[in-house]
């Protein structure tokens, strides 16, 4: 499977700034589409990159799970897909990504400061930071 520098024809070569989020960005950039995990694409669709090939990647996890979990806490990837400077890219999924929305608020609705069973937890911070984002994204 080719890497984003593939598919955009853009090689942005070695990072010119010391963040661990530029450098990430940029090691991402060189990673196979088919190697990224929930976290990476956390990473890139947080920083509005790709999406084009990246939303389809991280909603077919999100249907699987609507809490997809990216490394930080359970939602955190279906956070960084309805950030606001993401939604004009996000009209060819609007029906997906609506059920998608309406499953995430649904499990936190029914397992609000509750263990899920797989062991993440969803407490009343996490959950009303998401429900607050869906509400956003859905009311836009």
């Amino acid at each position: 499977m080719p890497t984003l520098e593939q598919l955009d024809g853009e090689d942005w070569g070695e990072p010119t700034f010391p963040s661990g989020l530029v450098i990430r960005c940029h090691q991402l950039r060189k990673k196979e589409l088919d190697a990224f995990t929930a976290g990476d694409l956390r990473v890139l669709i947080g920083q509005g990159m790709s999406l084009k090939y990246l939303m389809p990647k991280a909603l077919a996890l999100l249907c699987s799970d609507p809490l997809t979990e990216g490394d930080l806490y359970p939602g955190d990837l279906l956070r960084a897909l309805i950030f606001p400077k993401n939604w004009s890219e996000l009209a060819v999924c609007e029906q997906e990504l609506a059920e998608v929305c309406n499953r995430a608020r649904a499990l936190i609705e029914s397992r609000q400061d509750e263990t899920l069973a797989d062991g993440r937890f969803v407490g009343d911070d996490l959950a009303a930071t998401l429900q607050l984002a869906i509400k956003e994204y859905q009311d836009r």
